[in-house]
């Protein structure tokens, strides 16, 4: 048996350990048997006072009998739990494009912890879990319906789950946090008010001019504006030329570069030039430079990583998955870059207000914000600290109508299990209180089927979702990066959104309907079928008094 989510799982195994419980605490109490003496009572109440006594008493045995047998059945077919769920059948696996099956305890989730120990049984007891004939046989169709269903799905890789687990990754360490903020403030700004001061006041050669757009027209024109850019590490005058205001932990030494300390006050630590804070030569530390650091942060060599898994999946078939195969397989210094500039895009550097003593000796002071203000170059700077500013608020609500799309799409699954879960429980009182009726039988049936082929809608709407994002963000480079957070993007996420609550809501209105029909209709051949016997009873009584009238009259005209 087949279910649609890690969750289900076990909420399918709770559900119908309750419902063994709640259907043995009936059967205890008696409560299950009430419902055949309100049979009789209102079939005897019935026929008696719309009939003669005596046609009366045959339509009631007759009515009695029709009632039992329904009732009988659905008792035995959906009430008394038959059949063994054996918890280890029970498996999720990703219907588009495969992979490992997961089942009760061997999911990789934290749900094997809470969950997992102690099934089968309700609250990690060891009962054995029954479901009832007609129950398990509607559990087994959906569940093969559905996968088929959702099987028939070209595999697309998920783009939208890559791109929030990339974006979601941000640094964790205090401390590196801390020469982050510190590298952007003493490094990369002053670089680029270096160039845009270059720029404006036309001081430049031709020959520097020229190099510099060399390197624009082959890395872009925004590479000067993150902080690992090329421009700033490959042409002098920039990250070689500036120093670290104060020794940063773990660079050794040099006395040929950190030749303004006295010998006597030399530091435990040096400044290293910009270029090696950022590369990790002359002395860095055994994690190596600023860059190979913000790496490791990003789980660039994880194997469970978001970017690990980016640059390893070779299993998509389809031209989405393709392009992004080719672009995170290729060279692998772009792919490194590019994912350094999502996490400097996902957190922008604190500005200092003190340019030269932020950094206390102790290394434990915190940066607060403001705007750095240096000697040379201030309004550059100005400008930039407020558009680093102004950028991380415009795209405030991009991010945030992103997320409510993520929980939408991480909600659903678990939305599902859990009504499911109340379904499963509950039926047993529903049965019980709608006297066995099959037109109740029939309801609870729709709306199982309906809650769970949920699931192949929701999987239309993800494979819609992500062809679609393939056909918005073709460059697979611009895919993770600050150029997907526009107009696209949110117009994508808002339908999607629709799709994944409109899509179930529509189907469920739909099928509620035809369900409606179909429960008045069973109901009509109900009623029809008890009300022609009362018909026959009744007319069988007249027929009776006629006769018996007849033959008195005929008995009393001999005797004259």
């Amino acid at each position: 048996m087949t279910v649609n989510s890690f969750i289900e799982i076990y909420t399918t195994l709770i559900g119908w350990s309750f419902y063994n419980s709640a259907w043995t605490i009936l059967l205890g109490t008696g409560i299950a048997f009430l419902p055949f003496i309100f049979m009789l009572i209102e079939t005897f109440t019935k026929t008696q006072t719309s009939m003669e006594a005596n046609a009366g008493s045959a339509a009631s045995v007759r009515i009695m009998e029709i009632k039992l047998v329904f009732a009988l059945t659905a008792i035995v077919l959906t009430a008394q739990p038959v059949m063994t769920l054996v918890p280890h059948q029970i498996e999720y696996e990703h219907p588009a494009c495969g992979g490992n099956t997961a089942r009760t305890g061997d999911t990789n989730t934290t749900l094997d912890a809470s969950l997992g120990a102690g099934q089968p049984g309700i609250f990690g007891g060891n009962s054995t879990i029954r479901v009832p004939v007609w129950w398990y046989g509607l559990l087994q169709l959906t569940s093969g319906m559905n996968h088929t269903l959702m099987s028939s799905f070209p595999c697309v890789p998920d783009i939208r789950a890559y791109d929030q687990a990339v974006r979601s990754i941000s640094i964790q360490d205090r401390d590196l946090r801390r020469e982050y903020d510190r590298f952007a403030n003493e490094c990369w700004i002053p670089a680029l008010t270096e160039y845009n001061r270059l720029n404006q006041s036309g001081e430049s050669s031709a020959g520097r001019r020229h190099a510099i757009q060399q390197r624009l027209d082959q890395h872009g024109q925004m590479d000067p504006q993150w902080m690992g850019s090329r421009v700033f590490r490959e042409l002098p005058g920039f990250y070689n030329s500036f120093r670290a205001q104060r020794p940063v932990p773990g660079y050794a030494f040099d006395a040929n570069r950190d030749n303004e300390y006295a010998r006597a006050h030399e530091p435990n630590y040096g400044r290293p030039t910009c270029l090696e804070w950022w590369e990790g030569t002359n002395g860095a530390p055994a994690g190596g430079g600023l860059q190979a650091r913000l790496l490791d942060e990003l789980g660039w060599n994880e194997s469970r990583s978001a970017w690990r898994q980016l640059r390893e999946d070779s299993g998509w078939s389809s031209w989405a998955g393709n392009r992004l195969r080719s672009f995170f397989t290729g060279n692998q210094d772009a792919v490194a870059e590019h994912a350094l500039k999502v996490l400097v895009d996902r957190g922008p550097p604190r500005i200092a207000t003190n340019y030269g003593d932020f950094w206390a000796a102790d290394q434990a002071s915190q940066l607060s914000p403001g705007s750095f203000i240096a000697s040379d170059g201030a309004s550059q700077v100005l400008g930039g600290a407020f558009m680093l500013v102004a950028g991380a608020s415009a795209g405030a609500d991009l991010v945030g109508f992103h997320m409510d799309m993520w929980i939408v799409r991480a909600a659903a699954d678990m939305v599902q299990a859990l009504i499911l879960l109340a379904f499963y429980g509950l039926l047993p009182f529903v049965l019980v209180f709608s006297s066995y009726s099959w037109s109740a039988v029939f309801t609870a049936t729709i709306a199982i089927f309906t809650v769970k082929f949920w699931s192949v809608l929701w999987m239309l709407a993800w494979w819609l979702d992500q062809n679609l994002w393939a056909a918005l963000f073709p460059d697979p480079s611009l895919l993770f990066g600050p150029g997907s957070e526009g107009l696209e993007r949110r117009l994508l996420s808002a339908i999607i959104s629709a799709l994944y609550i409109g899509l179930p809501i529509l189907f469920s209105i739909v099928i509620a309907w035809s369900g409606m029909k179909g429960a008045d209709s069973f109901a009509t051949f109900n009623r029809s079928v008890t009300g022609g016997v009362r018909s026959a009873g009744s007319a069988g009584g007249k027929a009776g008094v006629r006769a018996g009238g007849a033959a008195a009259t005929k008995g009393m005209s001999a005797r004259r």
